[in-house]
C-alpha cells in the first residue's frame, strides 16, 4: 500500500470511528466542553496546515511527477442552527513548495459539521465542504501557470476546551478535487493529507 493510501485511510478511520465511539458513549456532563455546539452559538476561528501536506502530481509526457509541501491560514465562521449542528464559511490563503515549483492559492467554501462532546474538556468536530480554489505558481523550469478548481474537504478535530468560549485543537484533513483547470486545460486531480492545527472562540 502506498504512503498516500495509509494516509488518506488514517483520515477516513479517524473521521469516522471516533464519533461512532462517542455517540455510543453518550455525552459527559459539565466542564468547559459542556455548552459548546448549543443552538445559536456563533463560533470564529483560524485554521493552519504547517506543512505537513504531501502532494504528488501525476507525470505527463510535458510535467514530471513531484511532491509539494505547503502551509495554508483559513480563518472560518461557523454557526451552530441546532444542536451540535454547524453551518459555516472558509477563506483562505496557501503557499507551496517543493522541487517541482512553487504555488500560492486563495480559497473560500462552506462546512457543515457537528460536534460531539467525548469529555467534559474534549470534543470532536468532523467536518465535510467544498472549496473553490483559485492558484497561480511558477514550476522548476520557470514556466508560469494559473488555474482554479473546485474541491471536496472532510477533516476532523480534536478540540480541547480549557475554559468557556475557546478552544484549540489538532485533526487529520483530507481532500479531492472534483474539478481542475491550468492554463485553460484540464490538470491532474491530487488527493491531499494532512494535519491541521486550529484555535479559536464561541460567542
Amino acid at each position: 500500500m502506498s504512503t498516500m493510501r495509509k494516509l488518506l485511510l488514517v483520515v477516513l478511520v479517524t473521521g469516522t470511528l471516533v464519533p461512532t465511539l462517542a455517540i455510543a458513549q453518550g455525552e459527559p456532563q459539565g466542564g468547559p466542553a459542556q455548552h459548546f455546539g448549543d443552538k445559536g452559538e456563533l463560533v470564529i476561528t483560524n485554521e493552519t496546515n504547517a506543512g505537513l501536506n504531501y502532494y504528488h502530481y501525476g507525470a505527463t509526457s510535458e510535467t514530471p511527477a513531484f511532491s509539494q509541501k505547503d502551509l495554508v491560514i483559513e480563518p472560518s465562521v461557523m454557526h451552530f442552527t441546532a444542536r451540535n449542528f454547524a453551518v459555516g464559511l472558509v477563506a483562505g490563503i496557501a503557499h507551496g513548495w517543493g522541487s517541482g515549483g512553487s504555488s500560492s492559492d486563495l480559497t473560500i467554501g462552506p462546512r457543515l459539521g457537528y460536534n460531539l462532546k467525548l469529555l467534559t474538556w474534549l470534543s470532536v468536530l468532523p467536518r465535510v465542504g467544498a472549496t473553490y480554489e483559485y492558484g497561480w505558481g511558477t514550476q522548476s523550469d520557470g514556466t508560469t501557470t494559473s488555474g482554479h478548481s473546485f474541491v471536496f474537504n472532510v477533516d476532523s478535530y480534536f478540540l480541547v476546551h480549557p475554559a468557556s468560549h475557546f478552544f484549540f485543537g489538532i485533526g487529520p484533513s483530507a481532500s479531492l478535487p472534483s474539478l481542475v483547470k491550468q492554463n485553460g486545460n484540464d490538470g491532474s486531480k491530487v488527493i491531499r493529507v494532512g494535519i491541521g492545527f486550529i484555535m479559536g472562540g464561541w460567542l
